[in-house]
């Protein structure tokens, strides 16, 4: 009975370890190309894009960084992330924002 009961203790540890990965997305993201980042979007792969940009009032020079939070708090894992820069370009990229803390946009 004893070795039930610390099996289920077990497995509800690992749950509530797996959902706290989860709901923590905090993702640094470096802008290692040559040009400044103007925006940055992070939408759920799967879902409606999202039109807020996620720098705000923030502008990312080459070699600077930042820490979000991304998601609203839902359950998903990928999102597109899309940056735009000041030569009017843009890169998009699909991340895992619950397993990646840190997203470098690499240069042209």
């Amino acid at each position: 009975m004893k070795t039930v009961k610390f099996l289920v203790l077990g497995i509800l540890v690992a749950l509530t370890s797996v959902a706290a990965n989860a709901a923590d997305r905090r993702l640094t993201i470096v802008n290692a190309t040559s040009h400044t980042m103007t925006r940055l979007y992070a939408s759920p792969a799967h879902g409606t894009p999202v039109d807020e940009d996620m720098l705000g009032d923030t502008i990312l020079k080459p070699g600077q960084s930042a820490q979000l939070v991304i998601g609203g708090g839902g359950d998903a894992c990928l999102y597109d992330l899309k940056a735009s820069f000041d030569d009017d370009t843009s890169r998009k990229q699909k991340v895992n924002v619950c397993e990646v803390r840190t997203y470098r946009f690499a240069g042209e």
